[in-house]
């Protein structure tokens, strides 16, 4: 792992100084491309107060018509009717969404909590600073990763200079119910680009540090990645600690927590950071060890993107091979913590069949976080797949914060397939998921009709005769055994 202090730290610091400069010279509303661009109101004020959300948005509009390296978009909206924003940078343009996933990001989300305004300002400005950049080694990094910022993701709790929205709800413990808007809009940011490293930029109240970050301690989230986000971490420290200022790991009774956003992003399968300046210092020292953090991200990007997204590609294929060998899953425990004997499930299930009300219930869910079943399966969710991490703490009634208390299914090993009463004859093959064929059949569930499970059965049996688990012979046995049966 390659970590350096120099060069766009430098660069950026370098800009960082000019924009406290030209604040004096020009103001926002006046900026012209032939000018210097356009500064936020807590530069234009020199950080005497936070930027306003009227000025945010005409500051957002002027950067967006004055680059064509930044894309400003919508991605939804607060109860209250406030936009949520999130920029794309690249160089000589951002790539279309579609056409992100998988490919190298930086996520950087800011502010989720309105009274901790901070993090918030470094990110306007790191978004403009970016789009205006000439400095050679950034314009190379964006050729090739995609810097993505949602500069205001609690626009209503800025407003009201509150820590929860409208609603009251503290957004960071809302990443796994996903019933807040704010939350939701982040959900569809990772669902659909998958941020190769997400960071999440807060504030806190220490009197003793100046700085805090920490990286993923879920026992869910893939090894490597949770290794490689320690060295994000790491590498942010040794800047921070480079300038003299206190810096510590954060510390609380959530660190493992599922519902937060470094645990999400670490679960979805990327390399996640939180990061906490001190409210107890000046603002202007508050945004600048902000920006720090912000330097020494791209440079550990720049240092060793290519390295962390090989090892989320490797953390997302391995979590099939977890699903499929009944890996243990966690429900409590943190990486400095082992869990107790009753926090683990192991052997897991191989899946978790979801009723119709259950399945309703999770639309949402499903979706945010990628999480598949079968075309056939009637609320079949295998554990081998990349959602994996997310599937039991979803769907478990152990769990720490289920969404539904779905069944467990184990494999069912016996020899040939069964349908209620009728053996068929048919070996009971193992699945790719780990899973078996009379796993498929759900002969145990809940149907509306026999018509009903005789449907499904011929749907499971086209499918496996499709992925070449049955001949026609054989699913035409089953189909009608089903028939026979007295299921449903």
């Amino acid at each position: 792992m390659t970590t350096r202090h120099g060069g766009v730290r430098a660069a950026l610091a370098g800009l960082a100084a000019t924009a406290t400069t030209a604040a004096l010279l020009a103001t926002a509303a006046t900026a012209t491309a032939a000018d210097e661009p356009p500064r936020t109101g807590f530069e234009l004020r020199d950080g005497a107060s936070w930027t306003t959300f009227a000025e945010e948005q005409t500051y957002l509009e002027q950067i967006d018509a004055l680059s064509d390296r930044l894309e400003i978009e919508p991605i939804g909206a607060t109860l209250q009717g406030r936009p949520l924003h999130l920029a794309r940078i690249g160089n000589p343009a951002p790539p279309p969404v579609d056409e992100l996933d998988g490919e190298k990001t930086v996520f950087i989300v800011c502010s989720q909590h309105g009274n901790e305004p901070a993090p918030r300002e470094m990110c306007l400005q790191e978004i403009r600073d970016l789009a205006f950049t000439e400095d050679p080694e950034l314009l190379e990094f964006l050729r090739t990763t995609t810097v993505l910022v949602v500069p205001t993701a609690n626009p209503d709790g800025r407003e009201a200079n509150t820590r929860g929205n409208a609603n009251g709800t503290d957004i960071n413990r809302d990443h796994h119910y996903l019933e807040e808007l704010e939350s939701q809009a982040m959900g569809r940011v990772l669902r659909d680009l998958r941020p190769t490293i997400a960071w999440d930029a807060h504030e806190m109240g220490s009197r003793t540090l100046d700085f805090a970050m920490l990286w993923p301690r879920n026992l869910n989230v893939d090894d490597p990645l949770r290794a490689l986000s320690g060295d994000l971490a790491q590498s942010m420290r040794d800047v921070l600690e480079d300038e003299d200022y206190v810096v510590d790991w954060y510390t609380s009774n959530t660190e493992g927590d599922e519902r937060i956003f470094r645990n999400v992003a670490g679960l979805r399968g990327g390399v996640g950071l939180l990061t906490e300046s001190s409210t107890a210092n000046p603002p202007l020292e508050r945004v600048r060890m902000q920006e720090l953090g912000f330097y020494s991200t791209l440079d550990f990007a720049i240092e060793n993107g290519d390295e962390v997204q090989a090892a989320i590609d490797a953390a997302r294929a391995n979590e099939l091979v977890k699903g499929a060998s009944a890996a243990p899953v966690f429900w409590g425990g943190q990486d400095n913590r082992p869990p107790a004997p009753e926090e683990i499930l192991s052997p897991a299930a191989c899946a978790y069949v979801l009723t119709d009300e259950q399945l309703a219930a999770t639309e949402l869910h499903r979706d945010l976080f990628r999480v598949d079943d079968y075309d056939s399966g009637r609320g079949f969710v295998p554990m081998a797949q990349e959602a994996r991490p997310i599937v039991p703490l979803l769907f478990d009634g152990d769990a720490r914060y289920p969404i539904v208390e779905a069944r467990r299914e184990y494999p069912d090993l016996r020899g040939t397939v069964v349908v209620g009463d009728v053996d068929t004859g048919v070996p009971n093959a193992t699945l790719a998921d780990g899973c078996t064929v009379n796993n498929r059949i759900q002969e145990d569930a809940e149907w509306r009709n026999h018509g009903q499970f005789v449907r499904h059965v011929t749907a499971v049996v086209n499918e496996l005769r499709a992925d070449g688990v049955l001949s026609g012979r054989e699913g035409g046995a089953i189909v009608r055994s089903a028939a026979q049966s007295d299921v449903g």
